[in-house]
């Protein structure tokens, strides 16, 4: 086998022994028991997102109920993603320990290696897509057709997010509407997405509603800055600004590498604007993150960039020591009382059990949070619900009442 072949598999098996470490000593998040809540009723669709989160949870709680047992298909997605990842950008030339440090130096694609969210399946989702689309622009035969048909299925059953993958695929290049094995494509994704349809269709279309207008609040222009500063940190600004000003870096070659641009430019305008109609999350634009892996990889191995700017190493580099120093605040809380997911993942989960103690079996009801009651399952067994006032957000505990 070629070294660097055998460099990549080396890669993953180390990359995932640290996550399953991670994992098995690095408390839960709170949306992480909520979405454990999810997989306790598995269904074809839920409250705030479709079911893979839901289905990723139960397959790994029912081989061990721990917070590695609920992590194991996020830990295994990871070191699959990153894999297939090499796959996309293996064309532009074989330097596998740069495109690990790419890897390494997104605080996102960091994350969630070890934290399960609907987030984690839409990131093998979006590299599958990319991989089949890319067969597909080559072979446009029955089995890619279909492929690329499932792919986007998956993207949709993992996060609503995916309609944006697709929509921006179409508008980077509208000769596909022409198409009848694009179509042929659709169809097939769209006949394995009708069974979560018809979920919503029964539900009244619970989750639609709640995320275009439930979400939306008056502006204030502290969203849209926070919306500014956040995803300037999500993108890695020490690997990405030095790179992406550089000339010839957004010279797409092909439809497919032009999908790329529309993607990264066309997420990060979408959720831009969405900002003026309520606070964003700065996880929406994880599919940025993945884009930029491969753009600044392919700009960087073509252009012998670090031969050139050895600067820009130290850079890379230095990148990578932030964010898994940041990774192991998840761990060990080396910064006292930061706020956030870095926080919850140090609750005291014996509060619930004391709880669970005086409640003597009894059902015990939250107030105007639906994250606690979902911990308080998890950690006791027993059983606790949300009650929400008139301005708490409804979430699933209200579809399960």
């Amino acid at each position: 086998m070629d070294i660097r072949k055998r460099a990549i598999y080396i890669i993953a098996l180390v990359w995932l022994i640290i996550s399953l470490i991670q994992s098995a000593f690095t408390g839960l998040i709170h949306d992480e028991a909520y979405y454990w809540f999810y997989s306790q009723d598995l269904s074809w669709g839920y409250f705030d997102h479709p079911p893979a989160v839901a289905l990723f949870i139960w397959l790994g709680d029912h081989l061990s109920h721990s917070e590695w047992g609920l992590r194991l298909f996020t830990i295994l997605s990871s070191a699959l993603g990153l894999l297939l990842l090499w796959e996309l950008v293996k064309p532009y030339g074989k330097r596998p320990w740069l495109f690990f440090l790419l890897f390494l130096s997104m605080p996102l694609i960091t994350a969630f290696s070890f934290l399960t969210v609907p987030d984690v399946p839409l990131l093998l989702g979006m590299i599958f897509y990319l991989l089949l689309y890319r067969e597909w622009l080559l072979k446009r035969d029955v089995l890619s057709t279909v492929l690329l048909g499932v792919s986007m299925a998956f993207l949709l059953y993992s996060k609503y997010h995916g309609v944006l993958v697709i929509g921006f695929t179409v508008l980077s290049h509208w000769s596909l509407l022409r198409d009848r094995k694009f179509w042929l494509a659709g169809l097939v994704g769209l006949f394995l997405f009708l069974p979560h349809i018809l979920w919503q269709f029964d539900h009244d279309f619970v989750s639609f509603r709640f995320h275009l207008q439930q979400r939306s609040k008056a502006w204030e222009w502290s969203m849209t800055v926070n919306y500014l500063l956040t995803q300037l940190l999500i993108i890695s600004p020490l690997v990405s600004l030095p790179i992406i000003f550089r000339k010839g870096f957004w010279k797409m070659e092909g439809p497919w590498e032009r999908a790329l641009g529309y993607q990264m430019i066309g997420t990060l305008l979408f959720f831009l604007i969405m900002s003026f109609r309520g606070p964003s999350e700065g996880n929406w634009t994880l599919i940025v993150e993945l884009v930029l892996i491969v753009l600044i990889y392919r700009y960087v191995v073509r252009s012998d960039f670090i031969t050139t700017h050895r600067w820009y190493l130290a850079l890379l580099s230095l990148s990578v020591l932030l964010i898994q120093l940041v990774r192991v605040q998840f761990f060990v809380p080396l910064i006292p009382n930061i706020q956030g997911v870095m926080q919850e993942v140090h609750t005291d989960d014996a509060q619930f059990l004391t709880l669970a103690e005086r409640a003597q079996g009894k059902p015990i009801i939250f107030m105007n949070t639906y994250q606690f009651p979902a911990r308080y399952m998890y950690h006791t067994g027993e059983i606790a619900s949300c009650h929400t006032s008139f301005y708490y957000r409804p979430n699933q505990f209200n579809l399960n009442e």
